[in-house]
């Protein structure tokens, strides 16, 4: 079992370091936390906090996107998208809390 877990490790890390994109989170490094049994990925720090919080900030304050805000997010968020598929990578847990703000 311990193989099998540095196997998908290397295999995952692989991936993740041939992937650069502006629009794309980069990935650091991976490592399996044993005592968890926890497989930790660690990732560019996203100083810019994610969308749900500018959702939530719009809300609160009662305004709205521009449509320039908008099509500018839509766009990155779709070529980041287009960037994994072209790699034939499948993004199965996409939302705005996983959208970095930049």
């Amino acid at each position: 079992m311990l193989l099998m877990k540095y196997a998908y490790l290397l295999l995952f890390s692989y991936f993740c370091l041939k992937l650069r994109h502006p629009n794309i989170i980069a990935y650091k490094e991976a490592f399996f936390e044993d005592s968890t049994s926890s497989l930790c990925i660690v990732m560019e720090f996203a100083d810019g906090g994610d969308l749900l919080e500018r959702i939530n900030g719009h809300k609160k304050r009662k305004t709205m996107f521009t449509e320039q805000e908008l099509w500018r997010i839509f766009i990155q968020l779709v070529s980041g998208l287009n960037a994994l598929h072209e790699r034939k990578i499948f993004h199965r847990d996409m939302k705005v809390s996983l959208v970095s703000n930049r």
